[in-house]
């Protein structure tokens, strides 16, 4: 799952000012819980690892894996027309898209 985070915090986001993924889910009532799956950039208020809640207006782009075949991961869909195209056919067979 992908979602929006700010510099104030994770919980009360307010811009999208950096994207970032998160893992190991568990739903809640308003999103979801899980750790931290890349290095932010721009936001310090977070890092690898560290357990932070999601609600889901927040969330802009989810993917799994369903028998070697990446579901959803339409960010990445948008890059691989952006990319070279060795650089795409890649990450397509990475995925399961080819």
């Amino acid at each position: 799952m992908y979602f929006r985070a700010s510099r104030q915090s994770v919980d009360c986001i307010t811009s999208a000012l950096t994207r970032i993924w998160v893992s190991d889910l568990t739903i809640t009532k308003s999103g979801f819980i899980g750790n931290i799956a890349n290095e932010a950039t721009t936001v310090r208020s977070v890092s690898l690892g560290q357990k932070v809640n999601v609600v889901f207006d927040n969330i802009t782009d989810w993917s799994y894996n369903n028998g070697g075949i990446k579901q959803g991961a339409f960010t990445l869909r948008v890059l691989l027309k952006r990319l070279p195209k060795e650089q795409a056919e890649f990450y397509r067979k990475a995925v399961g898209w080819d």
